[in-house]
């Protein structure tokens, strides 16, 4: 039989569960570098409205790591800006303008 893109597919529980075992066998040491690594294609992502782009990056982040501070990334938010902005100064004030960003 051939492999499909459905033989990858699991619950959501399933992978939350796995996440959390591997999470509390770290100690809680599992929020690392690896969503913010993953923010710089999600910021650049034509396809992710501005105002969701925040939470796209929490529940990326979920899908590896059990700590919240995985995802409060400022990185995607900050390199979104940059792209769309006419310069640096007016790409950090958007940035940091958002409430979500301040929160984390």
């Amino acid at each position: 039989s051939s492999i499909t893109r459905e033989n990858f597919r699991f619950q959501q529980s399933t992978i939350d569960e796995i996440v959390k075992l591997a999470h509390n066998k770290y100690d809680g040491h599992t929020a690392r570098c690896s969503p913010a690594q993953h923010s710089y294609s999600l910021a650049f992502c034509q396809y992710i409205n501005d105002d969701d782009l925040f939470n796209c990056t929490m529940l990326e982040a979920k899908l590896t790591h059990y700590s919240p501070i995985a995802g409060q990334t400022v990185l995607n938010v900050v390199l979104h800006y940059v792209s769309i902005s006419d310069n640096t100064a007016q790409a950090n004030a958007k940035a940091f303008s958002e409430e979500k960003v301040l929160i984390c």
